[in-house]
């Protein structure tokens, strides 16, 4: 593996989020971070409308 490769991967799905960390490991990649972004949108009438929060998993290869 290209030891300067870095990911991202976007994912609504939480078992994809919760996986990615040991599915990542089988390739050699350890450095994972995961976190959740809260989106909500201001609508016309000033309600704030909760939108789908997505999984943002960066990953970078780590050099040996």
């Amino acid at each position: 593996i290209n030891p300067n490769m870095e990911f991202v991967i976007y994912t609504l799905d939480f078992k994809v989020a919760a996986s990615m960390r040991d599915i990542l490991a089988r390739y050699g990649i350890n450095d994972v971070n995961i976190i959740q972004i809260a989106v909500s949108r201001l609508t016309s009438k000033n309600v704030f409308e909760n939108q789908p929060a997505p999984w943002i998993i960066t990953a970078a290869a780590e050099t040996k």
